[in-house]
């Protein structure tokens, strides 16, 4: 008999309840310069990239910043374009292969929170199917 828990069996677990509200975030326009140092106070390794309104545009990583030799250059030409995830999705549809941290945005694509591996850790025995 397999111990592999069934569809129902299954826990659905928000992304709402797993996203963090606490995000470092960076706005379309900023230098590379401002955005690394946003990065370095909030002891972070991304931000969430927003427009004056909070409307999601993309996420920029240290990584990014760390391939950018100009720090002139403006957050919008180094960010990667990740699709964010709705608030109302079940975090088991969520694909973290394709990214280390996505944007929660509601139907407006207004940022709401983020979701990391550090966002999931705590809520690790929730997702872990019973046995």
């Amino acid at each position: 008999m397999s111990s592999t828990p069934n569809k129902k069996e299954v826990m659905e677990i928000s992304v709402r309840k797993i996203m963090d509200s606490n995000f470092t975030t960076c706005y379309l326009w900023e230098t590379i310069a401002d955005a690394a140092q946003k990065l370095i106070n909030d002891r972070t390794s991304c931000a969430i990239v927003v427009d004056e309104e909070n409307t999601y545009h993309g996420i920029l990583t240290a990584v990014d910043l760390l391939k950018t030799h100009d720090e002139k250059r403006r957050v919008e030409q180094v960010m990667q374009t990740i699709p964010p995830i709705s608030e109302d999705d079940n975090f088991q549809d969520v694909h973290m292969d394709d990214s280390d941290v996505f944007a929660v945005v509601n139907r407006r694509n207004i940022v709401l929170g983020a979701i990391s591996l550090k966002s999931v850790f705590p809520q690790l025995a929730d997702l872990m199917p019973s046995q």
